[in-house]
């Protein structure tokens, strides 16, 4: 596991416990008690109900989609493998919700990331069933699916409640096709898939029902294996801009 991903994942964790524990423990009169009258954690509970509500941002049980766009930095095997490094361009829908009214900042999802090649250059392959080099290329030489669940914490920042960080992680599946194609018309197929695991950060200004941002993410996966010469762990870094909408 490379250093990179083990920092990322270090520094989410961090945020999701600093979001957590990051909401102000104020009294509220709600309830026509005094903050003495109630529990730290009947504080903490009733505090992020009310400023959630009271904003009007994010009601419990309230579907989201979002959908995303950006570039990936794909690698699947070592600097011997001929896809050590590929550039895709990924889009990335989301349908999440808050599903516990006690706790709002809370969101579980499901993703279902694609991401495309469209680097079309001369790649040579050595096949796993015979040995045959194909030497070709293809408008989408490789292309990859990621379905994967995925568990955040929303945190917003000010007084409007416009503006929020959303660390988060998911865990799921990548599934990867090779096509490639030489000039004599001999083709090459093949497709492989794999556990996987994402440590992302979301931030976002929110207007209306809507909101847009930014992500950034790492993920890290299990072997691949699409060819003599490209084959190995799989990991990749995205960057993008995403939009949302509530329902």
């Amino acid at each position: 596991m490379r250093p990179t991903f083990l920092a990322f994942v270090g520094l989410t964790i961090l945020a999701l416990a600093g979001a957590a524990w990051g909401e102000r423990l104020t009294p509220l009169d709600s309830a026509g008690d005094s903050a003495a009258e109630r529990s730290p954690s009947q504080i903490l509970r009733l505090d992020i109900v009310d400023d959630y509500h009271a904003a009007s941002i994010d009601a419990p049980q309230t579907l989201e989609f979002a959908f995303g766009i950006g570039w990936s930095n794909l690698g699947i095997g070592g600097s011997n493998s001929e896809l050590d490094s590929e550039s895709l361009i990924k889009f990335d829908p989301v349908l999440s919700i808050a599903p516990f009214t006690a706790v709002p900042p809370l969101r579980v999802g499901f993703a279902f990331g694609v991401g495309l090649d469209l680097d079309n250059s001369q790649r040579i392959i050595i096949s796993n069933e015979n040995g045959l080099f194909v030497a070709g290329s293809s408008d989408i030489p490789l292309y990859v699916l990621e379905p994967e669940f995925r568990l955040s914490w929303r945190q917003y920042f000010g007084a409007e409640r416009i503006f929020y960080i959303e660390p988060g992680v998911g865990v799921g599946l990548i599934y990867a096709q090779l096509d490639l194609e030489d000039d004599a018309g001999k083709s090459f197929s093949e497709s492989d898939s794999a556990v996987m695991g994402r440590a992302f950060i979301n931030m976002a200004w929110r207007q209306g029902v809507g909101a847009a941002g930014l992500q950034v993410s790492y993920m890290k996966g299990e072997s691949l294996d699409l060819a003599v010469n490209a084959a190995g762990d799989v990991d990749e870094f995205y960057v993008g801009f995403f939009g949302t909408i509530r329902f």
